[in-house]
């Protein structure tokens, strides 16, 4: 007995759901990602992202970070999350006097206070301040068992331009309300709603 055509068909679709269900989950090397956390899961997630940009080489380093100019990883073990970083600002805090550095200091605070730097979007991130790199990053933190090479991608994408957005219109802004040169915004400012 032939089987029905439609038979054929129905399979033929249940395989390819299931191939593209499983499809994600698979790195360039057609290896099943772990889904279980862990440095090896930030370093898989690491790996795949620098394929993505074109480096081959990626991978976290012996201080479980990883940079890629401007923005970067970093893997906190102790709560199994990825960091993301974007450059937003540069701090010259080593060669700034003792007030300058409070300034810069009190920077990050307000970039991070949710009536003034939090009413600019940040997309669920944060700013820190890296005195050692001298740098501003809006950061963003993914829990690495729930994030998937493909989020990752998209994700970071969003957080580059908005971290963009922050350097060219929004970092200043918060500078002179900081200063009181100007008014905090008493609405949100979005991507959306403050087209330059």
């Amino acid at each position: 007995m032939k089987p029905k055509p439609i038979i054929i068909i129905l399979i033929l679709v249940l395989t390819l759901l299931t191939l593209s269900y499983m499809w994600p989950f698979k790195n360039k090397s057609n290896t099943v990602v772990d889904n279980n956390g862990g440095i090896d899961r930030a370093n898989e997630l690491v790996v795949s992202y620098g394929r993505h940009i074109g480096v081959s080489d990626a991978q976290l380093d012996s201080n479980n970070d990883r940079s890629f100019g401007e923005y970067g990883f970093h893997y906190d073990k102790d709560r199994d999350i990825l960091i993301a970083r974007a450059f937003v600002a540069k701090a010259m805090i080593k060669t700034a006097g003792e007030q300058g550095q409070e300034n810069y200091r009190l920077m990050e605070k307000v970039l991070n206070d949710p009536k003034i730097g939090g009413m600019f979007e940040q997309n669920g991130g944060y700013f820190i301040l890296d005195e050692e790199k001298e740098t501003y990053f809006l950061v963003k933190e993914f829990p690495v068992v729930a994030t998937s090479p493909q989020s990752l991608r998209f994700e970071m994408e969003d957080l580059q331009n908005l971290a963009a957005v922050w350097r060219v219109r929004w970092f200043a802004r918060v500078a002179k309300i900081m200063h009181g040169n100007e008014p905090a915004p008493t609405i949100p400012v979005t991507r959306k709603n403050d087209l330059q």
